[in-house]
């Protein structure tokens, strides 16, 4: 008998198997029609948190591979088993999860259980496991006990004032690469993919600016300031890390500064957040009012709604207009 594939190769398939193909997804596009959306004739229910049948993105494959690839060999590691098929039982994934996800923030977590579902559902199309799906609710249950601050993190509301200084402090007095990246997270409010995939032909010193392409492809214009431009290189393909693991171990970076300055909340997407409420506070001083102040910070964050502001701005901020 031979050796078993690898476990990258394995979860490969197993998403693979549920990636519609680009002209597949045209045709679905066509049948709706201009404008909507493709995935309620994919969803096997009528709710919308109904998980997808399928995997209709690049972005969300790769997502779903870099998770995955990451549990099943913790897995492996953990268990002996070599191939992921035997490895989707609950108590296992139980077990993984305990062992090695513990005091992660709450949305790696909740991206893991999805990839973890999403391997399942290609195992069970290709025929490598005829068992339930182990990610259940009371695991989901279960998960949500493993953050090292519990449910202190529900929303994506900053760090109360100073906090996100004294951590950035921190990590430069200690030399940390992830001193910059931490400053254009709560100064520039830039998400935490944009940091790590940062690229030079992005960066504008002539203007102060950076070019990004965030989320959705949505494309804005950052403004600088002079004294974390000059630490980017326009003539650098990347400006950081350009990987997950880069990005895990920024994240990590934060949560240990957060830990040993004895801050309870912790999280480099807070700075994001702090970069929101400050910048609400200064349209807000300077005349705006709440709705043309949100759709400002909306703009700047790059998102099209500002319904979304409320995740980083309380829909009651008198104390913020007030700092």
């Amino acid at each position: 008998m031979g050796s078993a594939p690898s476990i990258s190769d394995q979860v490969h398939h197993a998403l693979a198997v549920l990636r519609h193909s680009d002209s597949e997804i045209a045709k679905m596009k066509a049948f709706v029609g201009q404008g909507k959306s493709i995935k309620p004739a994919l969803r096997s229910g009528d709710k919308v948190t109904t998980p997808l049948n399928a995997i209709i993105s690049y972005g969300t494959m790769r997502s779903y591979l870099d998770s995955g690839k990451c549990f099943f060999q913790r897995c492996k590691e953990l268990t002996g088993e070599k191939y992921i098929g035997r490895m989707l039982d609950t108590e296992t994934v139980k077990k993984t999860l305990a062992t090695y996800y513990a005091g992660t923030s709450s949305g790696y977590r909740f991206k893991t259980l999805c990839a973890i579902q999403k391997v399942w559902q290609g195992c069970r199309r290709l025929g490598w496991t005829n068992g339930a799906n182990p990610v259940t609710e009371d695991l989901r249950t279960f998960t949500k006990t493993l953050g090292e601050y519990g449910d202190l993190r529900p929303s994506r509301f900053g760090y109360t004032e100073g906090d996100a200084e004294r951590i950035i402090s921190y990590l430069q007095e200690r030399n940390s690469p992830f001193t910059i990246p931490s400053r254009l997270a709560y100064e520039c409010g830039l998400r935490i993919s944009e940091i790590a995939f940062l690229k030079g032909i992005s960066v504008d010193k002539a203007n102060c600016q950076l070019h990004i392409k965030g989320k959705g492809g949505r494309p804005r214009d950052v403004a600088v300031p002079p004294n974390i431009m000059q630490h980017l290189n326009p003539s650098r393909q990347y400006q950081f890390g350009a990987s997950r693991a880069w990005m895990n171990a920024f994240r990590a970076a934060v949560a240990s500064a957060a830990k040993a300055l004895g801050i309870e909340a912790s999280g480099v997407h807070r700075m994001r957040a702090n970069y929101a409420q400050a910048l609400y506070n200064q349209l807000v001083l300077g005349g705006l009012d709440d709705n043309q102040a949100r759709k400002r910070v909306a703009a700047a964050l790059g998102h099209n709604r500002i319904d979304v502001t409320a995740k980083y701005i309380p829909k009651e901020p008198r104390e913020l207009r007030q700092r």
